[in-house]
C-alpha cells in the first residue's frame, strides 16, 4: 500500500467519523462497555490466580524438632530439612517463639501461661515449603526420615482441596473467556455494521464506478480499528480508576485477608489486551459488515 493511499483512506476514515459522529459515538460506547467487561474479567482472573498463590504458600509442612535437642543442635537440623527433595525453604521457630505465639492466639487468656516460658512444653520447629504441592505427601513422608525430627504435620486435605479448586477456576476462567470473546466480536461487528448501513449508496456508487473491494474496504477497516482503539483506552482508563478505588477499600478492610495485585504489575497486560482486541476486533467488524454490501 503506497503512502499516497494510505493517506487517502484514513482522510476518508476520519471523514466519515467526522460526519457520522453520533453513530462513531455509539459505537465508542458498546466497544468500551465490551472491553470494560473483558477488562475487569481479566482482573478478576489475575486476581484468583495470585490468591490462590497464596492460598498455596499458606499450605506448608511443619516439621517438629526433638525437644531434647539444644536450640543450636535444633537450627542445625535445618541444613538436612533443605536438603530433601521437593524442599524449596525451611522457616525455623524456635521455643521462645512458639511461645510468644501461643500467648498471641490466646489473647486475653494469655495469663493462663504466666511463669510457664522456662518449661519447654513447646517444640521447635521448621515451616517447610514444597516446590510442588502435588508431592507434598511424599515430602512429608521423607522428612520423617531426618534425623532431629519427631513429627511431621501436613496439611494434605487442605493441599488437595487448593490444588482441585485452582483447577477448576483456571479450566472456568478459560471457558468464561471464549464465550466473552464470541459476545465481543458480535457486538462490535453489528455495532459497525450500523455506520455502514449508513453509507450503503456511497459504497453501491463506488463499486459501479469500478473501485475495487480493497479500495472501499480500507476506509472502514481504519475507522472500526480507531473505534476499537478508542474504546480500549476509555475501557483501560475506567478499569485503572475503579481497580485503584476497589484495591484501596480491601486493604483498609480486615475482613478480606489476601491482598489483590498492585495495578501496575498488570498494566501491561491488560493494555495489550484491550488496545489490541479492540483495533482486531474493529477492523473484523468492519470487513463483516462491508463483505455483503460489496456484492453488488
Amino acid at each position: 500500500m503506497a503512502f499516497r493511499e494510505l493517506r487517502y483512506f484514513c482522510s476518508e476514515a476520519f471523514k466519515s467519523i467526522f460526519y457520522n459522529i453520533l453513530m462513531t459515538l455509539a459505537s465508542v460506547i458498546t466497544v468500551t462497555g465490551c472491553l470494560l467487561f473483558l477488562g475487569f474479567f481479566t482482573l478478576f482472573s489475575s486476581n484468583l490466580s495470585y490468591i490462590a498463590d497464596q492460598i498455596k504458600e499458606e499450605c506448608k509442612i511443619v516439621a517438629y524438632i526433638d525437644p531434647a535437642l539444644s536450640e543450636a543442635e535444633a537450627k542445625s537440623v535445618g541444613s538436612s530439612i533443605l536438603a530433601v527433595p521437593n524442599v524449596s525453604g525451611a522457616e525455623f521457630e524456635s521455643k521462645a517463639q512458639a511461645f510468644e505465639g501461643a500467648k498471641k492466639m490466646l489473647g486475653s487468656s494469655r495469663i493462663s501461661l504466666d511463669g510457664m516460658e522456662k518449661d519447654g512444653f513447646l517444640r521447635a520447629s521448621y515451616a517447610v515449603s514444597c516446590k510442588d504441592l502435588e508431592k507434598s505427601a511424599e515430602t512429608a513422608q521423607a522428612l520423617r526420615t531426618v534425623g532431629g525430627v519427631q513429627e511431621v504435620k501436613e496439611q494434605q486435605d487442605i493441599t488437595d482441596a487448593v490444588l482441585s479448586t485452582t483447577s477448576v477456576i483456571k479450566v472456568a476462567l478459560v471457558i468464561a473467556m471464549a464465550l466473552l470473546a464470541l459476545i465481543a466480536v458480535f457486538i462490535i461487528s453489528n455495532t459497525i455494521k450500523l455506520a455502514v448501513f449508513a453509507r450503503e449508496k456511497e459504497i453501491h456508487i463506488m463499486k459501479y464506478i469500478g473501485a475495487t473491494d480493497s479500495f472501499i474496504r480500507w476506509p472502514f477497516i481504519i475507522e472500526g480499528i480507531f473505534v476499537g482503539l478508542v474504546g480500549g483506552a476509555v475501557s483501560l482508563f475506567s478499569c485503572m480508576a475503579i481497580y485503584g478505588g476497589i484495591t484501596s477499600a480491601i486493604a483498609n478492610s480486615p475482613f478480606f485477608p489476601f491482598t489483590l495485585r498492585s495495578f501496575g504489575n498488570i498494566s501491561g497486560t491488560l493494555t495489550l489486551i484491550l488496545l489490541i482486541f479492540g483495533a482486531i476486533m474493529g477492523a473484523l467488524g468492519s470487513i463483516i459488515a462491508v463483505r455483503r454490501h460489496l456484492k453488488v
